[in-house]
């Protein structure tokens, strides 16, 4: 049904050309104008608008490589019957004559649905290489070669109907033959014609054209009609989205097979025709508009605002001195047309599920999404920005993700962002997977990233972008702000690849364009947003770094705050009033104030079918439900895993191992990945599948060689807040992930990192690979939680604490020898003392002399020394973070200050245990390298043993 305000035009601006849709007498007019040529089809209204006819159409455009995928046909039959079902849903219930022809369609419809598949694949097959191949394509007069194909089809059933008119006693214009009292019922053969159409922006219809030129008819039986398949060229329809599926019931028509109804064929004709009540109602005119209320673009608008948003950054910059104004100028036009156009968001829901995810890799560039944030109507007022790098403030120097709402994920060190791009949309190609049906779609949305040289030339960015390709991430855009300028000087000093060439072969889509024009990145952005290939998409814009500061714009002196003082006249070369501090006009507060609204009408609609699809999958939205809202207990986890005997040794990478899989399968929203060593980190989900483009539902990650990109895609499944994610491989290797970890911590992300070999007990790979220093160092980080486990009992701790932990990150050292189960304590004492951190293993039996302390595979040496001596207490102290956040009781019940002789054992270095031991205290550690020979004989060569023990207790 028409909502009853569709009579008012409705413009939309689409690669420079005009879209109307107008209603006029009951009629639909689709108007189209060619702005770059000043055609106007005025054919298409006189032809309509002369005869008393009803269209019925609803519409979609999509990729042209779709038409060689496998099950394309298929899926197409599927759509059809689907929205044939729709219409029938609408029509009159009392009319008997359109009842025969719903019968009909839906007979027709039905019977496509089995053979369209072979009729398309098999048709693509020998049209592809004329359609998107490497040859020319013939269109009589003119050749058109493929790269000046937009890249995109369109494909429509046609069906006519003869049953439409009856005629006073006259010709009847509606046939080909004459014939008075057209009164008849079905006459003559129905129709039904399946149209491909390839997009030739040089061909334009006008009256008389035909377009059947190069019409191939392929006949196909049925038992229900017959049916003759067309396939043909039309002219480009540019201002149709990609959403839509082009259907046009045209009545009126009858005529031999091989003609294709179009509009061309139409003449006015001045006799009078009367419509009968067998008619099909005219309330169905235009019956499905996928985006009822089209966000609008309006260049004039989006331009103005884009210089606002400009003048914002310059206030901001100027009144602290200090900041980047480069990529704020510079991508401006980019920013209008995201946060303007095409982002798929709700500022007043900035969580919203099925929202796109926007991340500023380049998070110097801050004053960008400040201004834009603010302008779009999330909850970031103009006082906000103004107090930009301002203590306080939630605009701090970079973008962070629990400082300002609207920021997905903290952004400063280069190419972080790129990397956390790829781990939401890895999330989102996961939940899409596993949440969506086939009757009900919750999440399509788009990870759209913007990032700099500075980015792409870390190699955290290089790592991440060759997995994104490997894996098909297609619901990644990238748009790299290409403007040769780096902060020291002019790029071609550090750089001199080609961008588009590195991408393709890493298996992108890589267009370039210009990163200053409203149009080319306003379809740079529709094209990869519907261009769901397999292949994650690169927008090389070419921006003017500085824009709108003549003085420094395109030179390395606009990246930072260079351009500062120039602002004054430069805020007037932009148009701004002079005089004015944060300007922002009533037009373009007008013009956003209307786009949220309309935003938030489309997340409405949505809302719908998510509560659609929550009742009718309980156990799905449940399971959504608690990934995204619910915690889990460490003590609901402890019970999920099997209690150890008391005899008996494992390395605790093998006792990890197994209570990973025990918790994971009761909590389907953990997943995991190794760096290329699941088979000696052992944290593979076994039974679980294996994630990639043939199975986004498989929990185990395949990362490759690549830490850090590891770390930072953890990270951004974990800002996305539907999975739990962890990352595995050897610990020495942590350095090469660190600044993800550290931003882990920063952030509060729920990240668990299973590292494995954690110290000199690997052995005979030797000092390369015996993480002697690592511990510590991991240890100093703020909000890092390490775990370093003694035995089984303790590792099954360790892993409910850090699956458990909702505000930062959590480390497990395991080891790779065999270590032996410490019986001398329950399995229950052991659990609860590593949730806490550190707790009394082995109690004095005599009055308190001596404590030990000691963690991991040095645990047993602990014991083995103090054995014999009832004076003294040993203290396994897994983590000193936990331990730390006890209160000071429970801290002083495991270590009394009245004992200060202490000694404390640990295969690493020693600076950090003076907190624990005191001024009169001992440690045993390695402070230096270790050395390659098997782990007992290093860790004996080097001191660490019971008899060091022995010997300190002295």
């Amino acid at each position: 049904m028409i909502p009853d305000d569709f009579s008012k035009a409705q413009i939309r601006h689409v690669r420079g050309h005009l879209l109307r849709i107008v209603k006029i007498g009951g009629v639909t007019i689709v108007h189209h104008e060619h702005r770059e040529r000043g055609l106007f089809h005025h054919d298409y209204e006189q032809r309509i608008v002369s005869r008393d006819e009803t269209i019925r159409i609803f519409s979609i455009i999509v990729p042209a490589g779709d038409l060689q995928s496998p099950g394309f046909g298929k899926r197409v039959g599927e759509h059809l019957r689907l929205q044939v079902a729709l219409l029938a849903a609408q029509m009159h219930e009392g009319d008997d004559g359109l009842g025969i022809l719903l019968l009909v369609i839906l007979v027709a419809a039905l019977s496509l649905f089995f053979i369209i598949s072979k009729v398309i694949d098999d048709a693509a097959v020998r049209l592809g290489p004329q359609m998107i191949g490497g040859q020319t394509i013939d269109r009589g007069e003119q050749r058109l070669l493929p790269s000046e194909v937009a890249g995109h089809q369109s494909i429509g059933l046609a069906a006519t109907d003869p049953y439409q008119h009856r005629c006073a006693d006259q010709p009847c214009p509606a046939h080909s033959h004459e014939q008075s009292q057209c009164g008849h019922g079905l006459q003559g053969p129905h129709n039904l014609r399946l149209l491909i159409v390839h997009p030739d922006p040089d061909h334009h219809p006008s009256p008389g054209m035909e377009s059947q030129q190069q019409s191939r008819e392929i006949p196909v039986r049925s038992k229900a009609i017959d049916e003759s398949f067309h396939f043909f060229s039309l002219w480009h329809v540019p201002g149709l989205s990609d959403k839509h599926f082009q259907v046009a019931l045209q009545p009126g028509l009858d005529r031999p097979a091989s003609d294709s109804p179009q509009f061309s064929t139409l003449k006015p004709t001045p006799a009078p025709v009367r419509k009968t009540s067998r008619a099909w109602p005219h309330l169905a005119l235009f019956l499905t508009l996928i985006d009822p209320e089209p966000l609008y673009m309006n260049k004039t608008l989006l331009a103005q605002a884009a210089n606002e948003a400009r003048g914002l950054a310059m206030d901001a910059v100027h009144k602290c001195s200090s900041g980047h104004l480069g990529l704020p100028l510079g991508c401006a036009e980019i920013g209008a047309v995201l946060f303007g156009e095409t982002l798929q968001c709700d500022p007043a829901d900035p969580k919203w599920l099925n929202r796109d995810r926007f991340i500023l890799s380049a998070g110097h560039g801050s004053m960008f999404i400040y201004s834009w944030l603010h302008l779009s109507g999330y909850d970031l007022s103009i006082d906000e920005v103004s107090k930009f790098r301002v203590l306080g403030s939630h605009t701090p120097g970079h973008p962070e993700s629990f400082e300002t709402v609207g920021v997905e994920c903290t952004t400063g060190p280069l190419g972080q962002g790129i990397g956390n791009a790829v781990g939401f949309a890895l999330s989102g190609k996961m939940a899409a997977a596993k949440y969506n049906t086939a009757e009900h779609k919750i999440i399509d949305n788009h990870i759209i990233v913007l990032a700099g040289d500075g980015c792409l030339q870390e190699g955290v960015a290089r790592e991440a972008v060759a997995f994104a390709g490997h894996n098909r991430l297609d619901n990644l855009i990238l748009i790299y702000d290409s403007n040769d300028v780096t902060l020291d000087a002019m790029a071609k000093v550090t750089q001199d690849e080609d961008t588009l060439a590195i991408y393709s072969a890493l298996g992108w889509d890589a267009v370039v364009i210009e990163g200053n024009d409203l149009d080319a990145i306003s379809t740079a952005i529709e094209n990869a947003k519907k261009g769901d290939n397999g292949k994650p998409k690169i927008i090389i814009a070419r921006t003017l770094i500085g824009k709108g500061i003549p003085e420094v714009a395109g030179t390395a002196k606009a990246h930072g705050e260079g351009g500062a003082k120039f602002v004054d006249a430069a805020k007037k070369g932009l148009g701004l009033p002079e005089g004015t501090h944060f300007y922002v006009s009533d037009e373009v507060k007008a013009y956003f104030a209307d786009l949220k609204n309309k935003r938030a009408a489309i997340h409405g609609e949505w809302n719908k079918v998510f509560l659609a699809w929550g009742a009718a999958n309980p156990g799905l939205a449940k399971e959504l439900d608690a990934a995204r809202h619910g915690s889990l207990k460490a003590e609901d986890l402890l019970t999920l895993v099997p209690e150890y005997p008391a005899e008996g040794k494992a390395a605790t990478r093998n006792s990890g191992g197994e209570i990973f899989n025990h918790i994971a399968k009761a909590v389907p929203h953990i997943i995991t990945g190794s760096a290329d060593l699941f088979g000696s980190t052992k944290n593979y989900l076994t039974g679980m599948g294996d994630f990639g483009p043939t199975n986004p539902t498989g929990r185990n990650i395949w990362f490759g060689i690549r830490e850090h990109a590891m770390g930072a895609i953890c990270n951004g499944i974990a800002y996305d807040g539907l999975f739990l994610p962890s990352g595995a491989t050897f610990l020495v290797f942590a350095d090469y992930c660190r600044p993800s970890i550290r931003l882990a911590a920063l952030s509060r992300l729920p990240v668990t990192y299973i590292f494995t070999h954690d110290s000199v007990g690997v052995g005979e790979d030797g000092p390369t690979h015996q993480p002697v220093e690592t511990v510590s160092g991991l240890r100093v980080i703020p909000n890092l939680d390490v775990i370093r486990p003694g035995d089984a009992e303790e590792t099954a701790g360790a892993f409910a604490a850090a699956f458990s932990r909702t505000d930062g990150p959590t480390l497990l050292a395991l080891s790779r020898q065999d270590l032996p189960h410490q019986g001398t304590a329950s399995a229950a004492t052991r659990r609860e003392g590593t949730l806490k951190g550190g707790y009394v293993l082995v109690k004095e039996t005599a009055p308190l002399e001596a404590i030990v302390i000691a963690t991991g595979s040095e645990v047993q040496w602990a014991v083995e020394g103090a054995k014999g001596k009832p004076g003294v207490r040993v203290v396994s102290l897994p983590c000193f973070e936990r331990f730390d956040r006890q209160d000071a009781a429970y801290r002083e019940s495991v270590l009394p200050a009245a004992c200060t002789k202490r000694i404390a054992i640990e295969a690493g270095v020693s600076g950090l245990w003076w907190k624990y031991v005191g001024t009169q205290g001992q440690i045993i550690g390695i402070d230096r390298f270790g050395m390659s020979a098997p782990g007992n004989t290093v860790f004996k060569q080097l001191g660490i043993t019971a008899e060091a023990v022995a010997k300190a207790l002295a």
